[in-house]
């Protein structure tokens, strides 16, 4: 017999808040090699639990893809972990950004992604959405079609998820506007700092802030070079793993051609 996983409780999701706004910071602030070089006895990392990873998305635990929970925990394995940087990546013309649009729409409202992953608990909540090939008349199309074939707020049993995809979900469409995050030298731009003043912003108004970013495709948010330069995508990046420090901890997500340079590997 599985497991039942057990919920986060609050102080578990905030001390794994906590830790990972600490690395950031700890990476914020340069390799300080003689302060930050400590052995595992100074940290205490063997005297106490570490922080929990926390999830976006969870593994499901039955079926082709499932993955039974933690023996000691019992709670879920992570697929999409939060509060990190992840890539979509596959060949152009094969769903990517309807893939994103269904995850934005699962993470807003609750449920599962494709009927396989499901949301987190804690996770369920703001998407910044932010499409760089589709007008807003092509997202709102999309959008609308996707929330009306999973008929949302139908079920009886949650007749509340269409108004929590509503309330929750952030679309924009850059189509059209220039928005390389990242100058030449490899600096933030005056674009990424608007973004990110955006996101501390709005995401300081929201109950627990973001959960989700999303930016696609890469390529209409690279700075000079990063497509085929390795040391201009690290740089790309580092800028965008500070998206990760807006309010709420998000996870930031980008998608990407498999046959594009440097970001494909």
């Amino acid at each position: 017999m599985e497991p039942t996983p057990t919920p986060a409780t609050a102080e578990q999701i905030a001390e794994g808040a906590a830790a990972d706004a600490a690395e950031l910071d700890r990476k914020a602030s340069g390799a300080d090699f003689r302060a930050n070089l400590k052995t595992v006895a100074e940290r205490g990392w063997l005297d106490r639990e570490a922080p929990r990873l926390r999830a976006i998305l969870e593994r499901p635990t039955i079926g082709p893809l499932g993955l039974a929970p933690c023996a000691i925990s019992g709670r879920p394995a992570v697929f999409l972990p939060r509060g990190r940087v992840a890539m979509m990546v596959a060949p152009g013309g094969t769903g990517k950004t309807q893939a994103i649009l269904q995850l934005a729409v699962a993470v807003a409202g609750g449920g599962s992604w494709f009927n396989t992953f499901p949301v987190a608990r804690d996770a369920v909540g703001p998407v910044a959405l932010i499409l760089g090939e589709e007008d807003e008349a092509s997202m709102h199309r999309r959008l609308h079609r996707i929330v009306k074939h999973l008929r949302l707020g139908e079920d009886p049993e949650d007749p509340d998820g269409k108004a929590r995809v509503a309330a929750n979900l952030h679309a924009m469409s850059v189509q059209g506007v220039r928005c390389d995050l990242v100058d030449a030298e490899g600096n933030a731009s005056d674009r990424f700092d608007a973004l990110q003043a955006a996101l501390e912003a709005i995401g300081a108004e929201l109950e627990g802030g973001w959960s989700l970013v999303i930016l696609d495709p890469a390529s209409r948010f690279l700075g000079p070079d990063a497509e085929t330069d390795n040391a201009a995508a690290t740089r790309w990046i580092e800028a965008i793993e500070r998206l990760t420090r807006v309010p709420g901890n998000p996870t930031v997500l980008f998608c990407h051609h498999t046959n594009k340079g440097a970001l494909g590997g």
